[in-house]
C-alpha cells in the first residue's frame, strides 16, 4: 500500500544558498541589513551560539513570512532560491521536501525538524508532515542548505530545515480565511507569561475542496506548551495533536488527462489520520562555558485508509509509535582569535511500526543510536576551523507476509566525518568551504517489498554520500551577492523502481550545482530580488549512467518586487519558474519531458490598528501546470505509462486576523 502511495508524495526540490542575510522571499531582511542575526539555532543545535558553520545558511524571520502573503508552510518555502515546489492539492497536506537534486525519493534525504524534534519518519517511507504546522506559530525558519549528516544524522543529505516556534509572551489570535475551491479555515491562539510560568495554545481547523474531484480535506490540529523559568535556563511540555481527512484522486493517465485534467481516477481513495505528539524539553546553563539542551518526545501516528488495488477498493490501517530523547552539551570558550565552540550529544530513536494492507502485513521494532561531536574553532582571525564526527547504529527487527513471515534482523552500522573553513576577510565578504560525510539507512518498507519477480530478496546497503561546497557571499550597503558550488556523491542510493516493484540500490550518482542570488533595496519602499539554481544530477554508473536523475530539475528560477506604503500596506509579487524534467521514476529518461512549471503569485497586507488583512492570488496568470508526474503501471494497457496530477490553476485566499493584545 505504501509503495503506491509514493504517488501520492512527491517532492520539491531545494537548492539554497546564502547566509544569514537572505530572506526566505528572497529579498535581505531590509530593516536591519547592516546587523545580520547573530544566533542560527541549527549551526550548532544550540540557540545562544554564533552561527560560524561554514556552510550556506538562511533565516526566515516571521516579519518575513506575513509579507510573503503565505498561508502554508509549503508556500513559504516556495518563495526560496532552488526549490521545487510539488502540492499535490494546492493546500499543503501533501507536500515532500527535497534538496539539491532528489527525485521520488526527496523526504528521505532532507531533514525536518520543529525546535529540534524531527519530522522524518524513522521507520517507514512516509513524509515529513508540514501540514499540522500553523504559520501563526512560527518564529523563523532555519535552513542549512547542503550536506549536515555528522551533526543531524540520518536523513541530512540534501540539507536541514528546522522550524522555531515563537516564544512565549503575551499574545494572543483570532483569524478567519476563505478562498477558491471551499476553502475555509479557522485559528485562535493565546500566549501569556504570569511570573516565571509561560503558556500557549493555539487552535486551527481548515477544509477545502480542493482543485481536483475527490481531493477534499479537513484538518483539525491543537498546540499546548507549558513552560517554566528557571535560574538558569527553562523546562517545559508540550503537546500537538492533529486529526487529518484526506481524500485521494490518484495519477491521470495521458488520455484521461487529456480529457479532464481534474478528474479523479480513484474515487474511493483515501487516508483518515491521527497523529500525536507529547514533548519536554531542557535548557539549562551548567556554569559560564557550559550548556545542556535535551529534548524528549514521544510520537503516536494512527492512519486509516482505503487504497483501491487489483480493481477494488482494499482498507489499510497503519501504526507509528516513536520515541526520541536528544541530549547534548554545548560548550563555549575563550581563545586568542574568537570563541572556541564545542557540541556533543547522543541522539536516540525507537519505533514500532505495523501496516496492513491488501499486501499483507508489515511489522517492525527498530532503535538507531547515534554519537556525534562538532567543534568549531578559531584558528585565525576570522578564520574558523570546523571538524565533526558522527557514529550511528541500526537495530531492527522486521515481519513481513511475503519477504520475512518468519521475522529477520537488519542492522548496520556507519561513521561519518565532516571538516570545514569558514573565512570573513572583511566585514561585508564571506567565503566557506566544506566537505560533509551523509548516511542514509534503508526503512522497513524498502526491505519488505522487494518482489523483483524471481523470489529471491535483494538485500539493501545503506547510502553513503559526500558532498563538497564552497561559496561567497557579498553584502554591498543595500545590495546582497550570494555564490555557492556544491558537488554530492552518492554509493548505493536507495530508490523505488517501478519497472521491477522493488527497491534497489543504484550505482553512483552524482549532483553537481551553482546557486546565483542577487537581492537589492532600491528605495525605502522598494525591494527586488533574483535567484537562478542550476543542478545538474545525473547517474554517475552503472545501466543508467549519464541518464539525467528523474523529478530534478535543471533550471529554477525566482524573482520578486516589494513594495511598502504607509498608507496602503505591503505589496508581494513573486514569480516561480521550475524547468522541464524527466516524470519520477523514469530513470532510463524513456518518455517525454514534462514542460516546465510558470507561476506569478501576488500577495497584499495591511494592518489597521488591531485587525490585519491578507490578500493572496497564486498563479495569476492561470498557467495549466504538471504538479507532479510519474512512471507508473497503468492496469488498462498493462505497460508503464506516465500520470500526471495537475497543478491548480488560479487560486485565491483571503484572511481577516484580530490582535487583542496589540
Amino acid at each position: 500500500m505504501k509503495r503506491l502511495q509514493k504517488a501520492f508524495t512527491p517532492l520539491f526540490y531545494l537548492s539554497i544558498s546564502g547566509a544569514l542575510a537572505i530572506s526566505a522571499t528572497g529579498y535581505a531582511d531590509h530593516s536591519n541589513t547592516e546587523h545580520l542575526p547573530e544566533l542560527l539555532v541549527s549551526a550548532t543545535r544550540s540557540a545562544h551560539t554564533p552561527s560560524t558553520l561554514p556552510a550556506a545558511q538562511i533565516v526566515i524571520s516571521r516579519d518575513q513570512i506575513l509579507q510573503s502573503g503565505s498561508n502554508t508552510v509549503a508556500e513559504v518555502l516556495a518563495s526560496v532560491a532552488g526549490i521545487q515546489l510539488t502540492d499535490l492539492f494546492g493546500n499543503g497536506t501533501s507536500v515532500t521536501v527535497g534538496m539539491r537534486g532528489f527525485g521520488d525519493n526527496a523526504s528521505l534525504n532532507s531533514l525536518i525538524m520543529v525546535d529540534g524534534r524531527r519530522l522524518n519518519n524513522a521507520l517507514d517511507i512516509g513524509s515529513p508532515r508540514l501540514s499540522g504546522i500553523s504559520l501563526d506559530q512560527i518564529e523563523s525558519i532555519e535552513i542549512i542548505s547542503g550536506s549536515a549528516g555528522v551533526l543531524f544524522g540520518e536523513n541530512a543529505v540534501g540539507g536541514v530545515i528546522n522550524i522555531i516556534t515563537r516564544s512565549p509572551g503575551n499574545n494572543s489570535l483570532l483569524e478567519i480565511t476563505a478562498g477558491s475551491y471551499g476553502n475555509q479555515q479557522y485559528r485562535a491562539s493565546i500566549g501569556r507569561k504570569i511570573n516565571q510560568w509561560d503558556i500557549s495554545a493555539s487552535a486551527e481547523k481548515r477544509s477545502a475542496d480542493n482543485y481536483r474531484d475527490h481531493s477534499e480535506s479537513d484538518t483539525k490540529s491543537l498546540d499546548l506548551e507549558l513552560g517554566y523559568a528557571l535560574d538558569h535556563g527553562r523546562i517545559w511540555l508540550g503537546l500537538n495533536g492533529s486529526d487529518e481527512y484526506q481524500q485521494l484522486p490518484g495519477a491521470l493517465f495521458a488520455a484521461q488527462y487529456d480529457n479532464n485534467r481534474k478528474a479523479s481516477r480513484n474515487d474511493s481513495d483515501f487516508l483518515d489520520g491521527e497523529y500525536r505528539t507529547y514533548q519536554a524539553g531542557l535548557s539549562y546553563a551548567l556554569s559560564e562555558q557550559w550548556q545542556l539542551e535535551a529534548e524528549l518526545s514521544s510520537r503516536s501516528d494512527n492512519i486509516d485508509g482505503s487504497q483501491e488495488a487489483f480493481g477494488s477498493a482494499s482498507t489499510t490501517r497503519q501504526e507509528r509509535d516513536q520515541s526520541s530523547f536528544y541530549p547534548r552539551l554545548i560548550g563555549q570558550f575563550s581563545q586568542p582569535n574568537g570563541t572556541m565552540i564545542l557540541t556533543t550529544g547522543f541522539d536516540y530513536d525507537n519505533g514500532d511500526y505495523f501496516l496492513s494492507s491488501v499486501f499483507g502485513t508489515q511489522q517492525a521494532e527498530q532503535k538507531i543510536h547515534s554519537f556525534y561531536a562538532q567543534l568549531l574553532y578559531p584558528v585565525l582571525d576570522k578564520v574558523n576551523l570546523q571538524v565533526g564526527a558522527r557514529y550511528a547504529r541500526l537495530n531492527s527487527d522486521i515481519k513481513d507476509s511475503y519477504t520475512f513471515p518468519a521475522g529477520t534482523d537488519q542492522d548496520d552500522s556507519v561513521t561519518r566525518y565532516s571538516i570545514g573553513l569558514d573565512w570573513t576577510p572583511v566585514e561585508w565578504v564571506k567565503l566557506f568551504l566544506r566537505r560533509d560525510e551523509n548516511y542514509r539507512f534503508a526503512k522497513i518498507e524498502e526491505h519488505t517489498n522487494q518482489f523483483n519477480f524471481v523470489g529471491v530478496y535483494q538485500p539493501l546497503d545503506s547510502q553513503l554520500g559526500t558532498s563538497l561546497e564552497t561559496g561567497a557571499v557579498v553584502t554591498l550597503n543595500q545590495t546582497v551577492i550570494d555564490i555557492s558550488l556544491y558537488e554530492l556523491k552518492l554509493s548505493d542510493e536507495i530508490v523505488y523502481d517501478s519497472t521491477t516493484f522493488s527497491n534497489i540500490n543504484l550505482d553512483t550518482t552524482k549532483r553537481t550545482g551553482a546557486n546565483f542570488n542577487v537581492t537589492s533595496q532600491l528605495t525605502s519602499a522598494f525591494s527586488v530580488y533574483v535567484q537562478l539554481a542550476l543542478v545538474d544530477a545525473k547517474f554517475d554508473s552503472g545501466p543508467y549512467s549519464n541518464k539525467e536523475i528523474p523529478w530534478v530539475a535543471q533550471q529554477n528560477i525566482s524573482a520578486g518586487v516589494d513594495y511598502l506604503s504607509d498608507k496602503l500596506g505591503n505589496f508581494h509579487l513573486e514569480w516561480l519558474r521550475a524547468g522541464d524534467r524527466y516524470a519520477a521514476s523514469d530513470f532510463a529518461n524513456g518518455f517525454a519531458k514534462i514542460d516546465a512549471q510558470n507561476q506569478l503569485n501576488f500577495a497584499w497586507r495591511i494592518e489597521i490598528e488591531k485587525f490585519s488583512i491578507d490578500a493572496r492570488i497564486n498563479n495569476l496568470l492561470d498557467d495549466e501546470s504538471i504538479a507532479y508526474a510519474t512512471s507508473a503501471y497503468n492496469p488498462a494497457t498493462f505497460a508503464n505509462e506516465v500520470g500526471f496530477y495537475a497543478a491548480p490553476e488560479r487560486n485565491f485566499l483571503i484572511t481577516v486576523s484580530y490582535h487583542p493584545d496589540r
